[in-house]
């Protein structure tokens, strides 16, 4: 009986550690031709769920940038061209940046998911 729960246990874990590298990920360094190439050929769930992890990688960047921005009002007036007030806006200017290209590429899944959409209803 032990022998068997470890065994499911270990079997789990396995499977745990292998689907993580399966799922889709959010890439803002995709050329938009890959993009849009990709998007072309997925089916309705598919785009629907790109279009979940960018918004899920968007609502990320999102906390990252709130983070940083309490962060930045902790400092002192007197310190806003500091170093470190150079750094953090630095940083949420990188984090705009890749915001920007996230949406750009969530856009293109959306617009075909829309597309596709539309050919299933009629």
């Amino acid at each position: 009986m032990k022998i068997r729960l470890l065994t499911v246990v270990a079997v789990l874990l396995c499977c745990a550690l292998v689907m993580p590298g399966c799922a889709k990920k959010a890439d803002e360094t995709k050329p938009i031709e890959d993009v849009k190439a990709e998007a072309a050929e997925m089916d309705v769930d598919e785009l629907e769920e790109m279009v979940e992890v960018y918004k899920d990688a968007l609502a990320e960047k999102e906390e990252e940038v709130k983070k940083l921005a309490d962060e930045l009002k902790e400092i002192p007036i007197t310190e806003l061209t500091g170093d470190k007030a150079k750094g953090l806006t630095a940083d949420i200017d990188e984090i705009k940046d890749s915001v920007s290209a996230l949406t750009e590429r969530m856009e293109i899944y959306a617009k075909q998911l829309k597309e596709k959409a539309k050919e299933v209803v009629e």
